[in-house]
Formats: structure tokens, sequence, C-alpha cells
């Protein structure tokens, strides 16, 4: 029987990703050096928080009583 991987879906690609998080670390430090399961850890992470972020965000319109997110609501979902 093959071994079945398993792989996360990303709602950002991996490469697009990791060249941001690559340049964003050279402007603190141009000598940082990036493993694969460092930056597979950030994304997991990163998008999870937004995911989060998303949800509360969007679980502000009815108290708000909109029907769109805008700017406040992630404000308002970040302090929360």
């Amino acid at each position: 029987m093959p071994k079945i991987r398993s792989r996360t879906l990303h709602s950002i690609p991996r490469a697009t990703f990791s060249r941001t998080v690559r340049g964003i670390g050279d402007t603190i430090r141009s000598d940082i050096k990036w493993s694969t399961g460092a930056l597979a850890a950030l994304q997991d992470d990163a998008e999870q928080l937004l995911v989060e972020r998303f949800k509360r965000a969007g679980g502000l319109l009815s108290d708000f009583k909109h029907k769109t997110v805008g700017a406040r609501h992630f404000q308002i979902a970040a302090r929360a």
C-alpha cells in the first residue's frame, strides 16, 4: 500500500509567502537563513491567525448592522 502524505492547503502560495518572509527578513538582517520547516510553521501560524481575524471581523457585521467588512472591523477584531 503506498504512503499517503498529508498536505496542508494554504490560501497563500508557498513560494509567494516564502519570498515575502525572506524579503522582510532581509530588511532586518541580511544574513538570516530560513529552513523549509521554519517557513512552513510560520505560514501555518500566519494563515491560522488570518482566518481567526476574518472570522472575528465577519462576526462583528451583525453587531454594527453592516454588510461589508471594513478596516474598522479588523481593528476591533485584533484587539479582541
